[in-house]
């Protein structure tokens, strides 16, 4: 009987070896057709283990126009746009996305959004800089901010800088305190005299 019960047992462990093979493999063909549609993924080996690498590509995220969200007739590139806009909407601001805004003769920026506050007379841009954490992302939004204050921008009256270092979160009551902050200082700007 020992003879026929290690018969049973060979033919059990094999069918389930063979399944989890087969199971592997599937998995296998999966990543690999997964990783075939990302521009910078492969598949590989280490140690006798399979491996997936995805290679970073600081291009590898620049906005596809054909990606972008669409709001309100606005066509926007990130999540954190379409939250501010969904702000300035609650808040009864007219709001437009990346517009050519002109300082001089040679100075043009196209901010994520800008809004306008018609009883100042007065429009407002937001840069929302959502991948503070990435070095290249970091230096890349700090010179853009270094050329709309050379260019006579005055952050916070002028220009609002959102800076975002948790991808996965969005403060809202920041922004709104920001939008308030900006009002505030369009106003004394118009009490001391200093208008435009």
């Amino acid at each position: 009987m020992s003879k026929i019960v290690g018969l049973l047992c060979h033919n059990l462990m094999y069918n389930y070896f063979m399944i989890n093979k087969t199971h592997h493999e599937l998995l296998i063909a999966y990543y690999k057709d997964r990783l075939s549609k990302l521009p910078n993924g492969t598949f590989g080996t280490r140690a006798g283990n399979s491996v997936m690498y995805i290679h970073h590509d600081p291009n590898m995220w620049e906005c596809d126009k054909t990606k972008r969200i669409e709001y309100k007739g606005q066509f926007l590139r990130s999540k954190n746009e379409l939250i501010i806009c969904k702000t300035l909407e609650n808040r009864g601001y007219e709001f437009k996305s990346e517009i050519e805004v002109k300082c001089g003769s040679f100075n043009q920026f196209y901010p994520d959004v800008t809004f306008f506050v018609p009883e100042l007379d007065i429009p407002i841009c937001i840069e929302s800089d959502g991948a503070m954490d990435r070095d290249g992302y970091y230096e890349k939004s700090e010179s853009r901010k270094k050329r709309y204050l050379n260019s006579g921008f005055a952050e916070i009256r002028d220009v609002i800088f959102i800076r975002i270092m948790d991808p996965y979160s969005f403060d809202n009551s920041l922004l709104d305190a920001l939008i308030d902050a900006s009002i505030i200082a369009n106003i004394r700007n118009i009490d001391l005299g200093f208008t435009d």
